[in-house]
């Protein structure tokens, strides 16, 4: 196992092959909608696993994110036209498994993933838990 991932909570970072780690990311409760920090080091994000857990898992809501360059000053990402960038997910009804293009995250080391926009995020009031795939 490599060492912990999270800038706030000690998550392990679990090794599943020599090209890429899976990381278990938690979505606190709360109107904020965002995870704490988490450092990729030198993996970067391909694919977002989100649960559905018979119903209990994630209230309908896209995906965006903020970055950081040091971990500590935090911004949202933006598409190259100016856009937010959103992972369209909404409602499920199964767990769902969503490939994230690798370029889009080259030169991303600090990330939070927010349930909804920037403008509006979405309360996750079941506190799921999000799996990141990432590839080295």
């Amino acid at each position: 196992m490599a060492v912990s991932e999270s800038l706030t909570t000690p998550t392990p970072m679990v090794a599943e092959g020599g090209d890429h780690v899976v990381k278990i990311v938690n979505l606190p409760a709360g109107a904020s909608g965002i995870t704490d920090g988490i450092d990729l080091r030198r993996a970067r994000l391909c694919r977002i696993v989100l649960p559905y857990t018979g119903g209990s898992g994630w209230v309908a809501a896209n995906i965006t994110f903020q970055t950081s360059y040091d971990g500590v000053n935090w911004a949202n990402l933006h598409d190259a036209l100016g856009s937010e960038y959103t992972v369209i997910v909404g409602a499920i009804t199964a767990d769902r498994s969503v490939i994230i293009p690798f370029a889009d995250f080259v030169g991303v080391r600090y990330l939070k993933i927010r349930s909804g926009t920037a403008a509006a995020p979405v309360n996750q009031t079941n506190a799921p838990n999000i799996v990141l795939v990432c590839i080295r």
